[in-house]
C-alpha cells in the first residue's frame, strides 16, 4: 500500500506573499491544522500551522496588517513521496509527531496525509 492511495490529493495551500490573515482564516474556517505553501512552480517551500499563526500574532510587526505568510511559516518542512508505503508513512508521522504530512511527486506537492489517513488504512486490513 503507497502513500498515492490514501493521501488527500485535493488539498488547500497558499503562496509565500499570501496575507497572514487570509492564511489564519483559512486555517480556522476549513478545520485545517496545516496549510502547504508552494512556490510559483507548485514545489513545496514551507508550511503553515496553528501552532505558526499563533507564533505570529505573538511577533511585533510594523504594520501587522501587511505581514505575510512567508514570515511566519516553517521553511523546508519534512515531506514524504507518493511512491512511499503506508509504514513508512506511520513511522514518519510517529517519530516527527506529526499530524501530516505533505506528500510530493517529484518536488511538486500532489496531496496530504494525515494521521486519520493511515489510521483507517491499518483499520481496514
Amino acid at each position: 500500500m503507497f502513500v498515492r492511495d490514501h493521501m488527500t490529493p485535493d488539498l488547500r495551500s497558499v503562496r509565500p506573499g499570501t496575507h497572514f490573515e487570509k492564511a489564519a482564516q483559512m486555517l480556522a474556517t476549513g478545520g485545517l491544522h496545516q496549510l502547504p505553501v508552494v512556490n510559483d512552480e507548485n514545489e513545496l517551500a514551507g508550511i503553515v500551522t496553528n501552532r505558526n499563526i499563533r507564533l505570529g500574532r505573538a511577533v511585533d510587526v510594523s504594520p501587522y496588517d501587511q505581514l505575510e505568510v512567508a514570515a511566519v511559516m516553517t521553511r523546508d518542512p519534512l515531506m514524504i513521496d507518493e511512491g512511499a508505503t503506508i509504514e513508512d508513512a506511520v513511522v514518519f508521522l510517529y517519530e516527527h509527531q506529526f499530524g501530516a504530512l505533505p506528500v510530493v511527486r517529484g518536488g511538486k506537492l500532489v496531496g496530504i496525509i494525515t494521521k486519520h489517513d493511515v489510521i483507517k488504512v491499518l483499520y481496514d486490513r
